[in-house]
């Protein structure tokens, strides 16, 4: 999923893009300092992207089941009241209340073991329920794996893979110069004027 703010800093990017063109005469960034640059922007919001719940496994997850629980976790609406309850039964509540596929793994049971959890709201967001569940302990997050809401440690869930794709856009960019073509007439087919 695109996030606005993706769209933000990439629309950025491009127009910065267009500043350096503009201003090349003046001494600005050379090519490979201006692409160096770029990278390390698309790299910095893909990381982020990336590590902010709920984090999407597109490679063990149908893109359905991901749309539908994208759609539940914006839309249910949960009441909880959390009293020193440890973080498996708070996520076996969860479970039961939304009946969601909801899964703690072993890692993150692990992790968890004596952790109780204090928390009292109402009428919030499933996902920002998760989002204040998580906050226990910095390990923890939560995402779409396996076609089941997966809360696991961020090592299990956070994708090493990323992938970024360049391509040319000068022909885009690019205004060929406006050079005046000489004058061409035909024969008509008509005598020509004797000068």
């Amino acid at each position: 999923m695109v996030s606005v703010r993706m769209i933000v800093v990439l629309s950025l990017c491009f127009l910065s893009a267009l500043f350096v063109v503009a201003q090349e005469d003046s001494g600005g960034l050379s090519d490979e300092e201006f692409r160096e640059l770029i990278i390390r922007l698309i790299k910095q919001i893909a990381e982020d992207e990336a590590n902010r719940p709920p984090i999407l496994d597109y490679s063990t997850s149908s893109r359905d089941v991901i749309k539908h629980y994208c759609a539940m976790l914006e839309t249910t609406k949960i009441t909880v009241n959390f009293k020193d309850v440890p973080f498996s039964e708070c996520t076996d509540f969860i479970r039961d209340v939304t009946g969601m596929n909801l899964f703690l793994s072993k890692d993150a049971r692990e992790a968890l073991e004596g952790v109780k959890v204090n928390l009292s709201v109402r009428d919030l967001s499933l996902k920002n329920v998760l989002n204040l569940l998580i906050t226990v302990d910095e390990r923890i997050t939560y995402g779409i794996k396996y076609d089941v809401l997966y809360i696991g440690t961020k090592e299990e869930l956070v994708s090493e893979s990323l992938y970024i794709g360049f391509y040319f856009i000068g022909d885009i960019i690019y205004r060929p110069p406006d050079f005046k073509a000489p004058d061409i007439a035909l024969p008509t087919g008509a005598p020509e004027p004797q000068r």
